[in-house]
């Protein structure tokens, strides 16, 4: 792994160097892909996940699943996080409520 320096002035502009910390810090965060064709499309990928969280809160006795409001989903969501934590004593507290 590549060492960061902190004093100032030892990578200048220009240096190789300094374009290799460039590139190592611009390459931490790649832009989101919209392309269509792209596997790594973040429109899909939200599609997809959304798709994957519906089947799981069906599969625990949700109906209707794509009617619920938002504030809804979320809250179903965070309820089945704690429900499925594992932590034991955290799955009695939930398992008599629907």
């Amino acid at each position: 792994m590549m060492k960061v320096r902190i004093e100032l002035g030892e990578a200048k502009a220009g240096d190789d160097e300094f374009k290799e910390l460039l590139d190592y810090f611009v390459d931490l965060k790649k832009p989101y892909s919209f392309d269509p064709h792209d596997p790594d499309n973040i429109l899909l990928k939200v599609d997809t996940s959304f798709q994957e969280t519906t089947n799981v809160m069906e599969d625990n006795g949700q109906t209707n699943v794509r009617d619920l409001s938002e504030f809804e989903y979320f809250h179903k969501i965070k309820f089945l996080q704690k429900k499925f934590k594992p932590n034991a004593s955290q799955q009695s507290e939930f398992s008599s409520v629907e």
